[in-house]
């Protein structure tokens, strides 16, 4: 939707949700790739809308493309903040994975395996065709996971606490962007919401 050319697309987006029984409106975001929609969820379910945006991305050509890589979250998402919150979890439970292996005097697992996973976080070539098959967020997830259990397996604890630190951090960057766009009213999204919603209150 960013492009210019598929502005054609953006328009069929919108004129056909708002056929949709139960749809108030339907806006196109352009900037952000998103659609933002009012609708009565008695009426109409996210399946209904989802089914009308992939039979357009079907007609023109668009049905294999993604988010362009590297662009930010969106900071209305809230995935993003429960992915952070399951990585650091994940190491929590690393942490205490690895002191239990001390006090039983056990080492199951290599420091040496142990790196496998942070080598293939690491490497483009090697994350590729992970990230082709999960997607982006959910492979950051699995190999946040998978390096929690190896290090904790592995006892190594300091890496772990240093990606706790790393990401609670990146945490505390998400929750202080969303906040920003929720409280902001000079932000896009939030200020096209109220305009739409002012404009189904007062009618035609």
């Amino acid at each position: 939707m960013q492009r210019p050319e598929n502005a054609g697309a953006a328009r069929e987006v919108e004129v056909g949700l708002r056929r949709l029984d139960g749809v108030s409106w339907a806006e196109v975001n352009a900037p952000t790739g998103r659609v933002v929609v009012a609708f009565d969820g008695e009426r109409a379910e996210i399946a209904d809308l989802v089914a009308v945006i992939e039979a357009i991305e079907e007609a023109h050509g668009l049905a294999a493309e993604c988010f362009p890589p590297g662009q930010p979250d969106h900071p209305g998402d809230v995935e993003p903040l429960h992915r952070q919150l399951c990585a650091i979890g994940a190491d929590v439970g690393g942490l205490g994975l690895s002191l239990v292996g001390r006090l039983a005097g056990s080492n199951p697992l290599l420091s040496g395996v142990a790196s496998v996973v942070s080598l293939v976080d690491a490497t483009p070539v090697l994350r590729r065709p992970l990230e082709s098959g999960l997607g982006p967020a959910a492979a950051d997830l699995v190999l946040a996971v998978g390096n929690a259990v190896a290090q904790g397996l592995a006892q190594g604890p300091l890496g772990l606490v240093v990606d706790i630190v790393s990401r609670g951090l990146v945490l505390d960057e998400l929750t202080a962007r969303r906040r920003l766009w929720e409280q902001d009213p000079s932000l896009d999204e939030p200020a096209l919401v109220r305009k739409l919603e002012d404009r189904a209150a007062s009618g035609p």
